[in-house]
């Protein structure tokens, strides 16, 4: 018994697969993108919480440090981090 695909159902199968493909690859296109900066955020949050078990005479400057956004970061290290100039942009 031989299977045969008709014009219809080969056309079918290929808008299928690029469905597929479309829900694979633009989630990772958007989590590569948006990487740098998440994994800044995460530990920008983790920093800010280790803030509240400090004495009070250094949790100010501790939450000051924490609070520093992702691009006053990148400000800042522009010099270690010479690949930040590319970084700015995700």
């Amino acid at each position: 018994m031989m299977f045969t695909t008709t014009m219809e159902d080969q056309a079918v199968n290929f808008k299928i697969k690029n469905k597929l493909r479309c829900l694979i690859v633009f989630p990772v296109i958007v989590l590569v993108a948006c990487s740098h900066r998440a994994a800044y955020e995460n530990i920008r949050i983790h920093n800010q919480n280790a803030c509240k078990d400090q004495p009070a005479a250094i949790y100010r400057e501790c939450m000051e440090e924490a609070n520093k956004s992702y691009d006053d970061y990148l400000r800042e290290n522009r010099d270690v981090l010479p690949e930040s100039n590319n970084l700015q942009d995700k």
